[in-house]
């Protein structure tokens, strides 16, 4: 049965928040898009405040795209777009490592 957009909320909500709730119940996906088997979405924080809470939510998205964990999810992320998904902090290097 293909993926709709109601099972990748309910995927979403089930992602906890540091201070309680889901992504879902806040209020803070949007533009969700499913595509075959490609899904997008944006998840928007409603201050800088919120955004930087979910630091570790971001810098998980961004480890699974980097390095994925077995060939199955590498499989499922090989079409993600680096550029859309990382920021530049998260690979950044100091200049000592050179």
């Amino acid at each position: 049965m293909p993926i709709d957009r109601s099972d990748i909320l309910a995927a979403l909500a089930r992602l906890q928040l540091p201070d309680g709730g889901d992504l879902v119940s806040r209020d803070f996906i949007r533009a969700v898009v499913v595509e075959g088997e490609a899904v997008r979405f944006v998840i928007e924080a409603p201050t800088p405040e919120v955004a930087h809470k979910l630091a570790d939510i971001r810098a998980a998205a961004e480890q699974i795209v980097m390095q994925p964990a077995d060939d199955y999810v590498a499989d499922f992320v090989a079409g993600i777009s680096r550029l859309k998904v990382v920021h530049a902090d998260a690979v950044m290097q100091s200049l000592e490592a050179y």
